[in-house]
């Protein structure tokens, strides 16, 4: 089972495992204990959302990150399917992800992202019809904000998109599937996508529209840690 904080599962698109370490809040216990009342918490930890950016507040920069208190145009989610990862915890995550997943619908569209045909038809099955799955970008977990892309414009207005080389924090989870969801993701809306030169999560970077870019290293694979050259 993995540890987290709480901003790891989903991300939002400009224009939504381990043992517990000390100080830290499991993933799986944040989601068993979410509900319908910690949306905005869950929303921060399943869901990458894309932001309506406009080219004029940016243009000066060559590339700028818009903050996330832009409208959003679109959230990108992840279908949880294995019980490797989840063992009996399965049904209730699942369950927390269609009734997110559903709340955020009903205010813009969601992307729901799953392992294969047979899952999607699952996850479509639970799902209101305002939610989008699909097969074509499979996912080993349900951790979106930290396997997809994050987004930015560039000096045009256009969006763009970079990948943190997502590595199953530091090869703690597998994640063959996972570490391609930032590209695939980029293919699907026609994109450009920029690969870091470090390893590390979009969940794990914060940033507030201004230029200003926060990072943590919750997990160990910032840029101290082994994957990036530090010890």
């Amino acid at each position: 089972m993995r540890a987290a904080s709480a901003s790891h599962t989903g991300i939002p698109e400009v224009a939504p495992k381990r043992s517990v370490a000390p100080g830290d809040l499991a993933r799986r216990t944040l989601l068993s204990g979410a509900g319908g009342s910690t949306l905005g918490l869950a929303l921060a930890a399943f869901a990458g959302t894309e932001l309506l950016a406009s080219s004029s507040a940016w243009a000066a920069a060559p590339y700028a990150v818009p903050g996330e208190d832009l409208p959003i145009k679109r959230t990108w989610m992840a279908w949880p399917s294995s019980t490797a990862i989840w063992g009996n915890l399965l049904s209730g995550i699942q369950a927390d992800i269609v009734k997110l997943a559903n709340e955020i619908a009903k205010y813009n569209p969601v992307i729901l992202c799953a392992d294969g045909a047979a899952h999607a038809a699952t996850a479509r099955s639970r799902v209101s019809s305002a939610v989008t799955v699909l097969s074509s970008i499979p996912v080993d977990d349900c951790w979106m904000r930290d396997t997809g892309p994050n987004f930015r414009v560039d000096p045009s207005g256009a969006l763009d998109a970079f990948s943190l080389n997502f590595n199953g924090w530091g090869n703690e989870q597998a994640h063959g599937k996972d570490r391609l969801v930032a590209g695939r993701i980029a293919a699907y809306l026609g994109i450009p996508l920029a690969t870091a030169t470090v390893t590390g999560e979009g969940g794990g970077v914060i940033y507030d529209g201004d230029g200003t870019l926060i990072a943590n290293n919750p997990w160990g694979s910032k840029l101290c840690c082994s994957d990036n050259g530090g010890a």
